[in-house]
C-alpha cells in the first residue's frame, strides 16, 4: 500500500475485521473509509496471491523434473460469466463493472485452484487478519488491549488451519 493509513482508517478496520458489532452502533461508514477498506482488502490479496503463487511455483518445480512432458503441459481454464451492463439511466458517466475486479477473482480462483475451499478463503482471512494486526501494531495508536484481543483472534485463527 502506498499511502500509509491513518489511525482513524486502522481504527475502522479494526472495528470491521476483528470486533464484534457494538449495540448501539451508530454508522461510521462513509466512502473515504470503504475506499480504504477495500484497498486495504485489494492490496492484502495481492500480497497473498504473490507469496501463494512463489510457493506454489516451487512447489510445482521441485515434483515436476520426474514427470513426463505431457503431465506438464496440461492447462485449466477458467470461465467467467461477464454480466457487463451499463448503467446509464440519466447519469453523467456510465458504470461499468472493474476489469481490475475481473482479474482479481480470476487470480484468486487459479491461485487457489488445489487448495480446498475452506482452507484458502480461511488461510486468505487470516492473512489479511495478521497485516492489518501488523500496521496496528506500527502505528502506536492502538491500546495495547485491543492489540491483545486482535492477536488472541488470530491465534485462534491460525490454530483452526
Amino acid at each position: 500500500m502506498s499511502i500509509e493509513p491513518g489511525a482513524d482508517d486502522i481504527h475502522y478496520r479494526i472495528h470491521h475485521l476483528f470486533l464484534p458489532p457494538k449495540l448501539p452502533q451508530k454508522d461510521d461508514r462513509s466512502p473515504k473509509r470503504d475506499r480504504n477498506l477495500i484497498s486495504n482488502f485489494l492490496a492484502c490479496a495481492q500480497e497473498f496471491l504473490s507469496a501463494l503463487q512463489d510457493f506454489l511455483s516451487t512447489v510445482v518445480r521441485s515434483f515436476s523434473g520426474d514427470q513426463p512432458d505431457e503431465r506438464l503441459s496440461h492447462t485449466d481454464y477458467v470461465t467467467k460469466r461477464l454480466g457487463d451492463h451499463v448503467l446509464w439511466s440519466s447519469a453523467k458517466l456510465p458504470w461499468r463493472r472493474s476489469p481490475l475486479l475481473l482479474v482479481l477473482k480470476v487470480a484468486m480462483q487459479t491461485a487457489l485452484v488445489d487448495v480446498p475451499a475452506q482452507y484458502g478463503y480461511k488461510a486468505f482471512m487470516t492473512f489479511l487478519l495478521c497485516r492489518t494486526l501488523r500496521e496496528a501494531a506500527m502505528a502506536g495508536t492502538v491500546v495495547d488491549d485491543l492489540l491483545y484481543v486482535m492477536n488472541a483472534k488470530v491465534a485462534q485463527r491460525i490454530y483452526k488451519l
